[in-house]
C-alpha cells in the first residue's frame, strides 16, 4: 500500500507532466490561430481584388458597348 508521501509525489509529478503538455497544446493553438488569421486576411484581400476586377471589367464593357 502506498503512503501519503508516495501518492503526493506521484500526484506532483503527474501535475508537472500535464502542465507541460498543456503548455505545448497552447503553443500549437496559438501558432494555428496565427496561421488561420493570415489565411483569413489573404482571402479577404483576394475577394476584394476579385470584386474590384469584376467592377473594372463591367465598367470597361459598358464603355465599349456605349461606343457602338
Amino acid at each position: 500500500m502506498a503512503t501519503i508521501v508516495e501518492v503526493e509525489g506521484r500526484l506532483d509529478t503527474h501535475e508537472a507532466v500535464c502542465a507541460e503538455r498543456y503548455r505545448g497544446i497552447e503553443q500549437q493553438f496559438r501558432a494555428s490561430n496565427a496561421r488561420l488569421k493570415r489565411i483569413e486576411v489573404g482571402l479577404i484581400a483576394a475577394g476584394g481584388a476579385l470584386i474590384g476586377a469584376m467592377g473594372w471589367a463591367i465598367n470597361l464593357l459598358i464603355g465599349l458597348v456605349a461606343k457602338l
